[in-house]
């Protein structure tokens, strides 16, 4: 006994071989993407922390130099208050 439907042919989309190249093209291009994001986030990490560790050098070194400065200041005043006598 035959179908009394007829056959209907149902179009699919069909991915070539240039649109499948150029799926994996598109894939490859975001995973080099992924990449030197994740190596700028790393270079961005290691500049922020040397940043932090330079600023608190640099505090430290202001301190010194405070210190110094102190010690010049009160020698400087006990060589006035000295030549004076």
């Amino acid at each position: 006994m035959a179908s009394s439907a007829p056959y209907v042919h149902v179009a699919k989309p069909r991915h070539t071989w240039s649109s499948k190249s150029r799926d994996c093209d598109v894939l490859q291009e975001l995973a080099k993407l992924r990449a030197k994001i994740t190596s700028t986030v790393q270079v961005l990490t290691h500049l922020k922390e040397k940043l932090e560790f330079v600023d608190s050098e640099n505090l430290d070194e202001k301190q010194k130099l405070h210190e110094i400065e102190e010690l010049v200041a009160r020698v400087g005043e006990c060589t006035l208050t000295s030549s004076h006598r």
